[in-house]
């Protein structure tokens, strides 16, 4: 959702306290798509979107924290 609004050029903010939580949001609309569940009830590529999330929100444009931080 964050990366549709970055991309339109406007501000976004996503915080995810706790991926068990997104995961579990992620597990009940994956089986009512009616998607294979993996280990554990979970889709088998949850594991694969944490990691990207993970990486996603690294990837931080060294100019936007540059606005908060003053080039420190």
């Amino acid at each position: 959702m964050g990366e549709y609004y970055r991309d339109r050029g406007e501000d976004a903010l996503i915080i995810y306290d706790d991926l068990s939580k997104q995961a579990v949001a992620y597990r009940q609309i994956s089986l009512l798509l009616r998607r294979p569940p993996g280990r554990e009830a979970y889709p088998g590529d949850v594991f694969y979107l944490h990691s990207r999330l993970a990486r996603a929100s690294r990837e931080v444009n060294a100019d936007y924290v540059e606005q908060f931080t003053g080039g420190k």
